[in-house]
C-alpha cells in the first residue's frame, strides 16, 4: 500500500477515510454520500473496523500490484493470507502498464475489507452479526 506523484507537486495518499468520504460530498454525483451514511460517519472512528493509525474506518486504498483490464472484483491479500480488500480499478496513469511496468506510478484501487464489513454492520446492524459470523469474520485486535 503506497501513494504515488502522477505530476510535479501533486502527491496521491495512499488511504482514503470515511473522513474523506464525508468531506467530499456534494450532493451531486458522483459525490453523493448516501444519508444513512452521513449519520453513521461520526461514529466510525470508534467502530472496531477503525484503523487505530488512521483514527478512522479506511474506505480505499492504492497499491502497486500490477493489474489490467477484468481484474476489477479479485481479492487482495496481505503477507498472510488474509482478505484485506477488493480491487475494483487502477490510477489513470496506469493504464499504459498494459505495455511496461513503472513501478513509480503503477497503482491498482481497491475497496479495503474493513469499510466492507463497516458498511454491512452500518446498513444492517444486528442482522450483520449473524453472517459475520457464519463467514467467520472477526475484528482486528485492537491495542
Amino acid at each position: 500500500v503506497q501513494g504515488y506523484s502522477p505530476r510535479d507537486a501533486v502527491w496521491m495518499r495512499p488511504q482514503t477515510t470515511v473522513a474523506g468520504m464525508v468531506a467530499k460530498q456534494t450532493g451531486e454525483a458522483p459525490f453523493v454520500v448516501p444519508p444513512a451514511l452521513l449519520a453513521a460517519a461520526p461514529a466510525a472512528p470508534a467502530s472496531r473496523w477503525a484503523d487505530p493509525r488512521l483514527g478512522d474506518v479506511p474506505v480505499g486504498f492504492l497499491a502497486d500490484a500490477d493489474t489490467t483490464g477484468g481484474n476489477s472484483g479479485s481479492p487482495v491479500v496481505n503477507g498472510r493470507g488474509e482478505l484485506v480488500g477488493v480491487n475494483f480499478d487502477r490510477v489513470w496513469e496506469n493504464v499504459a502498464n498494459d505495455f511496461g511496468f513503472n513501478p513509480e506510478i503503477a497503482r491498482n484501487v481497491s475497496a479495503d475489507a474493513r469499510y466492507l464489513l463497516w458498511l454491512l454492520e452500518t446498513l444492517h446492524g444486528a442482522a450483520a452479526e449473524g453472517l459475520l459470523a457464519e463467514l467467520g469474520i472477526r475484528a482486528p485486535a485492537r491495542p
